[in-house]
C-alpha cells in the first residue's frame, strides 16, 4: 500500500511539473544595459534584438540553446539561470528576470485534484486485525479495527488564473478591413559596433580640372598620394584622421606651350580630417541599408615646378661721345628687358573642404561582411596659396573636382572574436585601395 501511495504521489508531482514548467526570461545587454523581453522559454520561440531575429532551439531543464534566424549559427547551450552571461552574435547578454508561470488549464487542475483524493481514500480504508482474549479458559478472537498511520498528501493549490483582456469582437463594417501590404518594411536602427581601425592606402588619387590664369589646364588630371590613418565609430557617429605623404600629379597641369610647360606638383605632404553620421538600419535578416553624411577638410603642401618664359634681367647700353665722354640722356633711364625660359620651383599649399552624402547596402554575418556605397560630393571648395610667374605676371593655381560621384566596395573577415581585417576600393572622383585591421569594443 505504501508503494501504491508513493507511486500516486509521483504521478501527481509529474502532472504538476508538466503544468508548471512554462518559464519566461529577459536579456540585458552588458554594454548598453538595455533590457529585451520578456521571452517565453520554449522551443521555437522567436524574438528580435536590434533588428536581428533569434530563435530558441532547445529549452531543456537548466539549459537553453539559441540560433540566429534563419538558423546558420548555434549559440550555447547555456545554463539557464539568473545572472548567467551568454553571447548572441557580437554582443553579450545577461539572463535576467526568470519567472515560472503555471499553465492554467482548469481541466488539468481538476484531474490532478481527483487523483489526489482517490489516493487519500485508498489509504484510509480500515484494516482488520486479530485480537486474542482469554475468556473462561477459551480463546476468543475479536475483530477490532486498527487505524493505520496515514501519510498525508498535500494538495498544492494552483495559482490564480491570469486574466487576459480579450480582443474586441470583429466588426461588420467592410471599411475597417484592408488588404495586407505586400511589403511590410520597418526601418529599425542597427548601428555598427563600437570600432577602432588603423589603415593604409597604398593607392589614393583625386581628379581635378586645373587652371592657371588665362591658361586652361588639363581635365581629369590626378593628384596621387599614399596615406595612413585612424578611424573610430560610436553609435552611428564616426571620425577619421589621416596623414598624406609623397603626393604628386600624374602629369602636367596645363598643356605644354610656348610660354609655360612642365607644370607639376611634387613632394606633397599633409593631413586630412573627416567626421559624420551613418544611419544604418535592418532591411531583412542579415541585409542592412545606410544613409551617410560627412564633412572633410584636407590641407597639403607641394612643390610647384615649371618651365616658363619670363624676365631674366634688365640691361643698360651706355652711350659715349667721340671724345669718350658718357652721354647722359633721359631716354637711357629705361632699361632693356631680357627674357628667356627659366626652370622655377615654388611652394604651394592646397586646402579643400567638402560635404558629401552616401547611400549604402551591406550583408553581415558573424564571420564576414560585404558592402557597397554610392556617394556624391554635394559641396567642394578648393583654394591654393602660391603662384607661378609667366612673363612678368604672377598667376594663382586653381582647380575643381572633375565630377562628384564616388563608388565604394568593401569587405571584411573576422578570424578571431572582436578582431577583423578589411579592405575598401574606391572608384570615381576619388580612387584608391585601403587595407587595415579593426577591433570591436
Amino acid at each position: 500500500m505504501k508503494k501504491r501511495l508513493t507511486f500516486l504521489s509521483l504521478i501527481c508531482l509529474i502532472l504538476f511539473t508538466i503544468v508548471a514548467n512554462a518559464d519566461s526570461f529577459s536579456l540585458k545587454n552588458t554594454k548598453t544595459s538595455l533590457v529585451y523581453g520578456s521571452f517565453e522559454n520554449k522551443r521555437g520561440t522567436r524574438f528580435y534584438i536590434d533588428g536581428k531575429c533569434w530563435c530558441i532551439m532547445s529549452a531543456r531543464p537548466g539549459q537553453i540553446l539559441f540560433a540566429n534566424y534563419p538558423a546558420t549559427t548555434y549559440y550555447g547551450p547555456y545554463d539557464f539561470k539568473n545572472g548567467h552571461i551568454i553571447k548572441l552574435g557580437n554582443d553579450a547578454f545577461e539572463i535576467t528576470s526568470i519567472t515560472s508561470s503555471v499553465a492554467q488549464d482548469p481541466a488539468t487542475i481538476q484531474e490532478l485534484n481527483t487523483i489526489a483524493h482517490k489516493a487519500s481514500a485508498q489509504t484510509t480504508a480500515p484494516i482488520i486485525q486479530s485480537n486474542t482474549n482469554t475468556h473462561n479458559n477459551q480463546q476468543v478472537q475479536i475483530a477490532t479495527p486498527k487505524i493505520q498511520e496515514q501519510e498525508t498528501i498535500k494538495i498544492v493549490d494552483a495559482p490564480q488564473l491570469q486574466t487576459r483582456e480579450l480582443a474586441p469582437a470583429p466588426t461588420t463594417n467592410p471599411a475597417d478591413y484592408k488588404e495586407p501590404e505586400l511589403f511590410d518594411f520597418k526601418m529599425e536602427k542597427n548601428p555598427l559596433p563600437r570600432t577602432g581601425r588603423i589603415w593604409i592606402e597604398p593607392i589614393n588619387s583625386s581628379k581635378y580640372n586645373w587652371k592657371i590664369g588665362s591658361f586652361n589646364g588639363e581635365k581629369d588630371s590626378e593628384i596621387e598620394r599614399k596615406r595612413i590613418g585612424l578611424y573610430a565609430t560610436y553609435n552611428g557617429w564616426f571620425a577619421e584622421v589621416a596623414y598624406s605623404l609623397s603626393g604628386k600629379t600624374s602629369g602636367t597641369l596645363v598643356p605644354n606651350g610656348s610660354t609655360l610647360s612642365d607644370l607639376k606638383l611634387d613632394g606633397g605632404k599633409g593631413y586630412m580630417f573627416r567626421g559624420g553620421y551613418n544611419y544604418r538600419f535592418t532591411i531583412d535578416g542579415n541585409w542592412n541599408g545606410s544613409f551617410r553624411a560627412m564633412l572633410e577638410y584636407a590641407k597639403e603642401d607641394y612643390d610647384l615646378t615649371a618651365s616658363s618664359f619670363q624676365l631674366i634681367e634688365n640691361t643698360y647700353n651706355d652711350m659715349y661721345d667721340e671724345f669718350g665722354n658718357l652721354i647722359e640722356s633721359p631716354e637711357y633711364d629705361n632699361p632693356l628687358a631680357s627674357y628667356g625660359y627659366v626652370n622655377t620651383s615654388s611652394s604651394i599649399s592646397i586646402s579643400e573642404k567638402t560635404l558629401s552624402f552616401g547611400f549604402g547596402i551591406d550583408r553581415t554575418t558573424d564571420l564576414w561582411g560585404i558592402g557597397f556605397e554610392l556617394g556624391f560630393v554635394a559641396y567642394s571648395d578648393l583654394t591654393s596659396s602660391g603662384s607661378i610667374t609667366v612673363g612678368s605676371t604672377e598667376y594663382d593655381l586653381e582647380a575643381e573636382r572633375s565630377h562628384p560621384i564616388i563608388c565604394e566596395f568593401s569587405g571584411w573577415f573576422k578570424p578571431v572574436d572582436y578582431l577583423y581585417v578589411f579592405s575598401e576600393i574606391y572608384l570615381g572622383s576619388d580612387k584608391g585601395l585601403r587595407l587595415g585591421v579593426g577591433k570591436e569594443f
